[in-house]
């Protein structure tokens, strides 16, 4: 009742759709039957932290630990939010596709999932086009997923990934102190 973003079953739903509509037409949801697990958690929820409600007990749809072995993160800064960049590469995919997934915190339900259909994902938290960054790496998809506030901004092609997530690198190291 009070988490405000979409729960990991709600990811997998887009995803099976994404991937049904743009990629593949005989995907089916039920690829995920032997790749996942449903558990239930305790979880305060994005809103309920905001408002110092209860945890309450949801269920949550998560990677089948055999399954994730070979996932391996190649590169992840740290970053909470905008900036934060991440780099997957997989062994065990359903598809060699090289994948740019630009999201916004939504988006971030999805990252455990991605790398079980692509064979390298790289996932930057942006609103921005970065041309040459997506000409340069000659990815085969980018996945532009907008959900929340960044509708509110046009999006820019004059803005470098490689800027934006070393200044946002650079601010959490600042923020992040031992006395913080």
């Amino acid at each position: 009742k009070t988490d405000t973003h979409w729960t990991t079953l709600g990811a997998l739903t887009y995803l099976s759709r994404f991937l049904k509509e743009e990629i593949d037409d005989n995907f089916s949801f039920d690829y995920w039957n032997n790749k996942t697990k449903v558990l239930e958690k305790l979880r305060t929820g994005d809103l309920g932290a905001k408002i110092n409600f209860d945890d309450e007990l949801i269920k949550e749809t998560t990677i089948d630990p055999t399954d994730n072995t070979n996932i391996k993160q190649l590169y992840g800064n740290n970053v909470r939010n905008n900036g934060a960049a991440r780099v997957f590469q997989s062994t065990n995919y359903l598809y060699d596709k090289k994948i740019l997934f630009l999201h916004d915190s939504f988006g971030t339900w999805c990252f455990d999932f991605l790398p079980l259909l692509f064979s390298k994902v790289v996932t930057i938290h942006t609103p921005h086009f970065d041309v040459n960054f997506i000409s340069s790496f000659k990815f085969d998809i980018v996945i532009f997923m907008q959900a929340e506030r960044f509708l509110v901004k046009c999006p820019s092609n004059h803005k470098y990934y490689a800027e934006l997530i070393a200044k946002t690198e650079q601010q959490q190291l600042q923020k992040n102190t031992f006395y913080d």
